[in-house]
């Protein structure tokens, strides 16, 4: 899977980029193969982690080397997302165009979907939104990283558009295009996977209730590395 979103995505991302990759507990069978993978691409920087430490640790790190490398954006990728022609250049597109943007996404089958508007002749689908997230600087400034309480696996999408709609950041869809979810058909998952998944979400939604209360009295609204 790993290995076909990569060649599509990267083929089809319609401008230049820096690749970044962090492996979050692959066994050494595995490892071979996305070593393999890894010497295909010019990749900026790679780590490789024995055990799983969780979705937003492993993307905060990335995103904290990113913009401290001089990027203006950084976009996370899903290993089971395949995006259409162009997605990259597109939300760069938005995102300069639309003020306030920080975040900016293409919605897959099991995006929530709320009312669509047209900002300077473009369709987006405001709300909190989830899928492979394109990040601006100054979304990095004000809200900073990923909230790690949910890890290894939760809302942290849901919980990083909530704090970014705090600091007046724009979050949407571009509701005229669809990323293909691979994962959204649960028999292409093991099913050990799927019940950690299930597991976690239901865990993890009380802290995200607490959360969005705490959020709400300005408490944790920015979130860095160094404080979690």
């Amino acid at each position: 899977m790993t290995r076909e979103t990569w060649r599509n995505n990267l083929r089809k991302a319609g401008c230049d980029y820096d690749l970044y990759w962090f492996d979050n507990g692959s066994g050494e069978e595995d490892m071979l193969e996305l070593i393999d993978i890894a010497h295909t691409y010019d990749i900026e920087w790679f780590n490789w982690s024995p055990t799983n430490e969780g979705i937003a640790k492993a993307l905060n790190k990335m995103i904290d080397m990113a913009f401290a490398r001089g990027a203006e954006y950084v976009v996370t990728m899903a290993n089971d997302i395949v995006e259409p022609d162009n997605w990259l250049q597109m939300r760069i597109d938005a995102a300069e165009l639309i003020t306030n943007t920080g975040v900016v996404a293409i919605p897959v089958q099991d995006s929530m979907r709320y009312s669509i508007t047209k900002i300077h002749d473009i369709n987006v689908d405001g709300g909190r939104v989830i899928g492979n997230y394109l990040i601006t600087k100054q979304a990095y400034e004000k809200v900073g990283v990923f909230c790690v309480d949910y890890d290894p696996y939760g809302p942290i999408d849901l919980d990083y558009c909530d704090r970014c709609k705090l600091m007046d950041l724009r979050t949407y869809y571009l509701s005229d295009y669809k990323a293909n979810h691979l994962g959204f058909d649960r028999n292409n998952n093991p099913a050990e996977y799927e019940q950690d998944k299930k597991q976690s979400l239901n865990k993890h939604w009380v802290t995200y209730r607490r959360n969005q209360v705490n959020y709400s009295k300005g408490v944790n609204v920015y979130q860095c590395t160094e404080t979690k």
